[in-house]
């Protein structure tokens, strides 16, 4: 929970949420109904030209408006929000969150947000690549990830957590897939997509 007197404009917050998995986006089908092949079937997302599963864009929403919840706590109100989906969210993804104080009046706060997708493909040391990713095996990158300039690496320095797929026969997509979080602990480079999921604005009374 926040007080407005630790408040100014322009003071930016961000956390980390994730990472994505099929499980969730699953469970999620089952809860809203929307059961669109692309997020429950690789089979029929690859048919579709996906090359597997994304995560509801309503999901990804969703992660926002409950941490945005919690920010204001139970003595706050979130009066009004708004957002447009700039990007797929993929199964494996962590999700980082920001947003921004834009204006104070009172106990009203406003504020712009944004969600970025952090998409894992490889962990190299002395140029050679030692693990890959889900992202990497099934060629998630895109043309517009190089013009767009979303793939960039960093220096592992903390314990990455990641998301462990395999498929039984007949494999994937067609495969049942087993899954589990994992941390990765030896260090190197990691290349990864960095991209805008979702942004907008929102105002809350504090």
């Amino acid at each position: 929970m926040v007080k407005i007197a630790e408040l100014k404009v322009g003071k930016e917050f961000s956390t980390m949420l994730g990472p994505s998995t099929r499980s969730a986006i699953k469970e999620y089908a089952k809860a809203s109904t929307d059961r669109n092949a692309i997020h429950v079937s690789d089979d029929s997302a690859v048919a579709a030209g996906l090359s597997g599963v994304i995560q509801h864009g309503m999901l990804g929403y969703a992660y926002f408006i409950n941490y945005l919840n919690e920010w204001v706590g139970k003595d706050g109100k979130l009066k009004s929000i708004d957002c447009e989906m700039r990007g797929m969210v993929r199964p494996g993804d962590m999700m980082e969150i920001k947003f921004k104080i834009e204006e104070i009046k009172g106990k009203i706060v406003k504020v712009s947000w944004e969600e970025y997708s952090i998409t894992p493909f490889t962990v190299s040391k002395g140029g050679k690549v030692v693990m890959t990713f889900e992202a990497e095996e099934h060629k998630w990158m895109d043309a517009k990830d190089i013009e767009k300039k979303t793939i960039m690496e960093k220096e592992l320095k903390e314990p990455l957590t990641y998301v462990k797929y395999t498929w039984e026969d007949p494999g994937f997509p067609k495969g049942k897939w087993n899954e589990s979080i994992e941390k990765y602990t030896g260090g190197g480079t990691l290349k990864y997509r960095y991209r805008l999921a979702f942004q907008g604005k929102a105002e809350v009374e504090l």
